[in-house]
């Protein structure tokens, strides 16, 4: 019997170091930093190989350091408070990022995954180390880009924007150019909490239109194209002039791209024309003399009076037909020579 319990106990025995041994194989072929060292003194008992690569230090100098060495952002109390829910059970693992420094000075930036080895008779730390020095770099990039493109969207004239349109047939804005608060008087975190916001700024006697054609090009997958009024929160009535491309996504959504841009000045100044025109043509209709108006370089006729047809006798679809030989042909006999002679050749065609 006692025999038999002996083997039991050996075999646990060639299980638990050949566990052991397999650990610090895995540990030793880490590619990532990895520590033990002490939870009260803090003094490091192991390091990898990757650890010591990284560091320039031999595994004996790592040995008569601390975990403070390493780091020189921390102090013994920020790291007694960052431990202390690992010792009192509260936590498993704790992660955080910091700085390491090597040997030769120099630092980069780490993140660590800590644990706490329980033991009977004292207390040590188990820590996994990622060089995520490569990550940073890529993402100091990616924050530079999008700082480029924000500072380009700003200064452009429009506000450029993305809109997605889901499968359960809301939509929403992903983005918007920081110049639409200066451009609407509203906040742009009201149109990512809810572009239904948007439309309450929409002139109640274009909202209908608005609502028809983004549906139309919705369906349709065509290109938006959208002018009329909005009210900004000052109540101040502006155009815009908004367009849009829309792209299928692989999740059945529907992604557009497009730009508002402010056409007031231009609206405001077609309206003008259109109020100048009206008077010009309640004059015109309202003269018994004749006139007409040709283009720059004599070629085109413009406008004709509605009074040419009660002088002439002569329809003025007659008169456009053949403007250039018309007057001339209607012109006395005998004065048709010296008319013509007085006639630049363009408006004779």
């Amino acid at each position: 019997m006692d025999d038999k319990f002996a083997s039991k106990k050996d075999n646990r025995r060639e299980i638990t170091d050949l566990n052991a041994v397999n650990l610090a194989q895995i540990l030793e072929a880490s590619p990532n930093e990895i520590y033990i060292f002490d939870g009260e003194t803090l003094q490091i008992e192991y390091a990898n190989p990757q650890a010591v690569e990284n560091l320039g230090y031999s595994l004996e100098q790592l040995q008569q350091m601390t975990a403070l060495d390493l780091k020189p952002q921390l102090t013994e109390k920020a790291i007694k408070a960052l431990v202390a829910p690992l010792i009192n059970g509260e936590e498993t693992q704790i992660n955080l990022e910091t700085i390491h420094r090597r040997a030769d000075g120099s630092t980069y930036p780490v993140e660590v995954y800590l644990q706490r080895i329980r033991e009977e008779s004292r207390s040590r730390f188990f820590a996994i180390v990622i060089d995520i020095s490569e990550r940073q770099q890529r993402e100091n990039r990616l924050q530079n880009t999008v700082a480029q493109l924000e500072d380009i969207a700003d200064n452009l004239p429009g506000i450029i924007f993305q809109v997605q349109y889901l499968n359960d047939g809301t939509w929403q804005c992903t983005y918007v150019s920081d110049k639409i608060e200066q451009f609407l008087n509203f906040p742009k975190q009201k149109i990512y909490d809810d572009l239904n916001n948007f439309l309450q700024l929409i002139h109640e006697e274009d909202y209908a239109n608005f609502i028809e054609t983004r549906d139309k090009s919705l369906n349709q997958l065509t290109p938006f194209f959208w002018e009329e009024r909005i009210i900004t929160s000052s109540n101040q009535i502006i155009w815009i002039q908004v367009q849009s491309e829309p792209k299928k996504q692989a999740d059945g959504s529907i992604i557009r791209n497009g730009v508002f841009l402010d056409i007031t000045k231009q609206k405001q100044a077609e309206l003008a024309l259109r109020e100048s025109e009206e008077i010009f043509r309640q004059f015109a209709e309202n003269l018994d003399d004749v006139f007409w108006m040709l283009n720059a370089d004599i070629t085109e006729l413009i406008y004709i009076s509605p009074s040419f047809e009660c002088v002439w006798g002569y329809s003025c679809q007659e008169l456009r037909q053949d403007f250039h030989n018309f007057f001339l042909n209607t012109i006395h006999p005998e004065d048709r020579a010296r008319v013509k002679n007085a006639t630049p050749k363009k408006f004779l065609g």
